[in-house]
């Protein structure tokens, strides 16, 4: 630990996420959006990430964890997890608020999960309609068919956010259709 490290200890378990450091000059850093910094280093390219015996990162990077909480779970926290949570604070997401997740695989799970606990209403766009029980039961209110366009036509102009987890093509303009007048799709 540096000396100019702060609210760490040698010893303290820790995690770190996609980013391993950043100049902390630059408007960027300085407006608290670090993760547009040009100068960012991540943790893994270039590196051997995860899989090396030691990590080298800056401070503000280093995430103390919770000793009850398993560095199991914490481990896609750090990844999946700031990458499906950072939307909800850019577009302010509250528990009043309608959020659809398109794709629910590893990020979309995440999503789901991160939502329920917002106080969100969700509704889950799947191309496998299989997973619905389980997406009810993991949280989502509603379950929608992901190229189910007639379907989607009775939740226009509803969702405050949409989340697409998914690489694929989409009929853009049919989930633009969902958003509220003030919506957003990220």
């Amino acid at each position: 630990i540096g000396a100019g490290a702060q609210g760490l200890h040698i010893g303290q378990r820790v995690g770190l996420g996609w980013t391993a450091e950043t100049c902390e000059h630059c408007a960027s850093c300085l407006q608290g959006e670090r993760i547009f910094c040009s100068d960012l280093v991540p943790t893994i390219v270039g590196h051997a990430g995860g899989f090396a015996a030691k990590v080298r990162a800056s401070w503000q990077w280093v995430i103390p964890l919770p000793e009850q909480l398993d560095p199991i779970t914490a481990g896609p926290l750090l990844c999946g997890g700031v990458t499906v949570f950072h939307p909800l604070m850019q577009h302010k997401i509250q528990a009043v608020h309608k959020v659809g997740v398109i794709g629910i695989g590893g990020l979309g799970h995440i999503a789901i999960k991160l939502l329920k606990a917002w106080g969100c209403e969700i509704t889950a766009f799947s191309s496998n309609l299989a997973k619905k029980h389980d997406l009810l039961k993991m949280g989502a209110h509603n379950v929608l068919q992901s190229d189910d366009y007639q379907a989607m036509k009775s939740y226009y102009s509803q969702f405050d956010l949409i989340l697409s987890t998914v690489n694929v093509g989409l009929q853009w303009n049919e989930y633009l259709k969902l958003l509220s007048p003030r919506g957003a799709f990220h």
